[in-house]
């Protein structure tokens, strides 16, 4: 982890006072990586371009490899990125790099004579496991391009032992049929995992590492940057709506495949607090039209995340408990999502500046409350309400009664008001089945 990196710098030391490695330079490497992450819709930051190179490293001297890291943290952007850069360079004709190609599986989403391949008992019949049918192809395939077969899950006692002989020397994948698959040079076998809890030091001994900590590579503030201007957009194309419909693969800040990969909608990872103004920059160049109302606002809009978003999540990690495990971009990506929504109900041509600095605060409290603290448990509300109040009591004007849990903000005039007040009058149905009536509540 990041914490290990000065002591083990400090080893080195001691071993070999006086000398300095000197850093490779990875020229045009690292410059395409650089512009892949960017045609990602991600903003280039030197830690995980160095994580990439790192990993490029490895796989020169390892034929196996695991990426190691929590959820969140980069991993799919580090060898998505790579794989891209490569294919980039190899298609401008530099002979020192090869085009890549990626085989993705998910190896716990299917049994292991899924994976590898199973007999009928019945018929004897043999038939061929997923794994076994993509090392099969990419053996078979003459050219010259890197085959990565990515295995992207948690690695178990079961079906990474298969893996040995893979690993090792042999370079072999052997089959229950009695069928030796010979591993060709282009091939690498990469493992996507959270961590290596359960793998045996005879699998782990035959791996290259790279580790990813999502801390001190990325962090939440980029997808807060890489979101503002596709918010821009967003906003742009409601209060414009086109005449035709929303290409395929075109994503808005409120959806996403949550796979944690290369998406244009949320970034992993940040440059320097400047890269507010290339955020800015990209939000104004998303729509050739008047700028938004909002376009003011965005700078006082990061200021809101940077000030009140790290105590928020410091709060939740130290002082509650949350009823699903979660990481820190997680919920920040709530946070987005969920503001993204409200404003998109917002009348901004009926609103002056002050109006709409004042609305905007009131929604990013809103939203704040129900993702950063939408995740604990019940018990925890309260306390999570008076961290709230303390810290926003001098932004918006705070109900005088319950916890913040229990208004919402009337966007007519940008006021919490209660639940209640919105909760319709139960009217009863004489003729009404009683396993059918629907009483209204607060919480429904």
């Amino acid at each position: 982890v990041g914490e290990d990196i000065a002591l083990f710098q400090a080893i080195l030391q001691d071993l070999f006072p006086g000398i300095l490695l000197p850093d490779h330079d990875y020229g045009r490497l690292h410059e395409a990586i650089d512009l892949e992450l960017q045609n990602m819709g991600l903003q280039p930051e030197p830690a995980l371009i160095s994580k990439a190179i790192q990993l490029y490293e490895t796989m020169l001297v390892r034929h196996g490899v695991m990426l190691v890291g929590g959820t969140g943290g980069g991993k799919t952007v580090c060898y998505r990125a790579l794989a891209g850069a490569l294919s980039t360079l190899a298609a401008e004709g530099d002979a020192t790099y090869k085009k890549v190609n990626t085989y993705v599986l998910n190896p716990k989403c299917i049994t292991r004579g899924e994976l590898y391949g199973q007999s009928n008992p019945t018929t004897q019949e043999w038939t061929d496991g997923l794994a076994a049918d993509i090392v099969r192809r990419c053996v078979s395939d003459p050219s010259d391009a890197l085959k990565w077969v990515v295995f992207d899950g948690p690695v178990d006692a079961l079906w990474i032992e298969n893996m040995n002989t893979v690993l090792d020397d042999n370079k072999t994948l052997c089959l229950n049929n009695g069928e030796r698959i010979k591993l060709t040079p282009h091939l690498t076998m990469l493992f996507e995992v959270e961590n290596l809890a359960v793998a045996s030091p005879a699998t782990v001994s035959r791996c290259g590492m790279v580790y990813i900590h999502a801390r001190d590579v990325v962090g939440w503030r980029a997808g807060v940057l890489s979101w503002i201007p596709v918010l821009i957009k967003h906003l742009m194309r409601s209060k414009n709506p086109p005449s035709q419909d929303v290409p395929e693969g075109e994503e808005t800040p409120a959806s996403g495949d949550g796979s944690g990969g290369a998406s244009a909608q949320y970034s992993l990872v940040h440059r320097s607090p400047s890269s507010l103004a290339l955020a800015l920059n990209q939000a104004e160049a998303t729509e050739n039209k008047a700028p938004h109302p909002i376009m003011p606002l965005l700078p006082r809009l990061m200021t809101l995340f940077d000030e009140h978003v790290p105590h928020g999540l410091k709060f939740v990690r130290e002082r509650c408990k949350e009823d699903v495990a979660s990481v820190d971009s997680q919920l920040v990506r709530g946070l987005c999502s969920l503001l993204c929504a409200m404003l998109d109900r917002v009348a901004f041509e009926s609103l002056d500046e002050r109006q709409l600095s004042s609305l905007l605060n009131h929604l990013f409290v809103f939203s704040y409350v129900w993702t950063i603290g939408g995740n604990i448990q019940a018990s925890f509300h309260e306390a999570f309400d008076s961290m709230a109040r303390q810290i926003f009591s001098d932004l918006v004007p705070m109900p005088g009664s319950g916890l913040l849990y229990d208004h919402y903000v009337d966007l007519t005039d940008g006021v919490f008001r209660s639940w209640k007040d919105i909760v319709p009058a139960f009217r009863y149905h004489r003729d009404l089945p009683y396993f059918q009536m629907i009483v209204p509540t607060p919480d429904m």
